[in-house]
C-alpha cells in the first residue's frame, strides 16, 4: 500500500520563473495559488491581478482560517 500524500506550500516566486519561459512562445499563463499565498505575491509584485500583462494570478480558497499554522505540514 502507497503511504498518503498532501501536497505542500513551495517556493512561490521561483516557480513564477516557468511562466516566464512559456511567455517566450506565446502561452498565456493563469497562475492559480491559495488565497493566503496570493495575497504573499500581490503584497510582493506590487500588482492586483496580474504581473505583466501576461500572468494573470487566481486565488482559491485553502479553508483554513487565519489562526491556523499554515507552517503545520502534513507528511
Amino acid at each position: 500500500m502507497q503511504r498518503p500524500h498532501a501536497p505542500a506550500q513551495g517556493h512561490v516566486l521561483p516557480l513564477l520563473e516557468l511562466p516566464q519561459c512559456l511567455i517566450k512562445h506565446s502561452f498565456r499563463i493563469t497562475f492559480v495559488n491559495t488565497e493566503y499565498n496570493h495575497k504573499r505575491v500581490i503584497d510582493a509584485s506590487g500588482q492586483k491581478n496580474s504581473i505583466g500583462d501576461q500572468i494573470k494570478l487566481v486565488s482559491i480558497p485553502d479553508r483554513m482560517e487565519p489562526e491556523e499554522d499554515r507552517n503545520d505540514w502534513v507528511n
